[in-house]
């Protein structure tokens, strides 16, 4: 693994390539990256609540 001067890996840079190299691969198969405009959410409010009941060993 490349380092630099200081001795530390430079694995940053590796991670920068290796996710280029991986998108590169994917627009290359056909894929499309879509831009998603700021303020945008993937949250989805019609799901539903979640309910969490927790019960202590003692009221079992």
């Amino acid at each position: 693994m490349a380092k630099n001067s200081s001795g530390k890996k430079n694995t940053d840079k590796i991670t920068r390539d290796d996710l280029e190299n991986h998108v590169n691969a994917f627009l290359k198969k056909g894929g499309e990256i879509q831009q998603i405009p700021s303020g945008e959410t993937g949250f989805q409010p019609n799901k539903g609540p979640r309910h969490i009941v927790i019960q202590s060993s003692s009221n079992k």
